[in-house]
């Protein structure tokens, strides 16, 4: 069980820009340990836009390096200024996935509490209650939320030039049937998850069978630099 994503693995640096991607998601047998109202991906992305076109890429080889780059607009479930709707009390487990092919995410969710469960693979050994969380290229995340009071939520992005806002929640005065505060407020212990683990446990403090050293030749001058930019120092 777990959250899965498909993208291209051919020139994905295109493919997967111009919005080749998408979710599956597998759920487990066993419910997850937090209980919620309901489950909701967040499927995460930035595009490079330049005069109000999605920038240009070139036919006959990439023009960045491992295939990534930096985008200048986010998208969440592919839209810009995504929002949702959610009820004073509900929980809700985000399922979310970084499909930006170049940036790491520092997400948050200020004033509502948060509780970090699971990520590629399904749920973790043990809950933990967060403040915000990183999330890279490629992964995936499972996070209960729990909007104790209505009003307007943010999720947001920080980056060391600032904050930006991904998306927006907006809970309603309307109560929700059904409250799960009291199992949110438990931080608790997947039994099954530590089970399957206990047989490799051991290696966790085992000393390495072998060392191995990693020399890299660049080929000096061999390199054709023309094609790309490099920094200055001052950069």
């Amino acid at each position: 069980s777990g959250v899965y994503w498909y993208h291209p693995h051919t020139r994905d640096d295109y493919g997967q820009e111009m919005g080749l991607y998408g979710n599956y998601l597998v759920s487990p047998s066993e419910s997850y340990a937090t209980p919620a109202n309901r489950e909701v991906p967040l499927v995460i992305d930035d595009i490079l836009i330049e005069n109000d076109r999605i920038a240009e890429f070139y036919k006959d080889f990439t023009n960045f390096a491992l295939l990534g780059r930096f985008g200048n607009e986010f998208l969440v479930n592919g839209e810009q200024n995504f929002t949702m709707t959610a009820k004073t009390g509900e929980v809700i487990r985000f399922l979310i996935t970084n499909v930006s092919n170049a940036r790491t995410y520092n997400l948050s969710i200020p004033g509502a509490q948060m509780k970090l469960v699971g990520a590629d693979v399904g749920q973790f050994e043990r809950e933990e209650f967060i403040n915000d969380f990183l999330i890279s290229p490629a992964e995936r995340m499972v996070v209960a939320a729990y909007f104790e009071k209505p009003g307007a939520y943010q999720v947001m992005h920080t980056m060391p030039s600032g904050e930006v806002e991904l998306a927006r929640i907006l809970v309603t005065g309307d109560e929700v049937t059904s409250s799960y505060a009291d199992d949110f407020a438990t931080l608790n212990t997947n039994q099954t998850v530590v089970d399957e683990f206990s047989e490799f446990r051991s290696y966790l403090s085992a000393e390495p069978d072998k060392r191995l050293l990693l020399s890299v030749d660049i080929m000096g001058d061999m390199v054709d630099h023309s094609l790309h930019a490099h920094g200055s120092e001052e950069d």
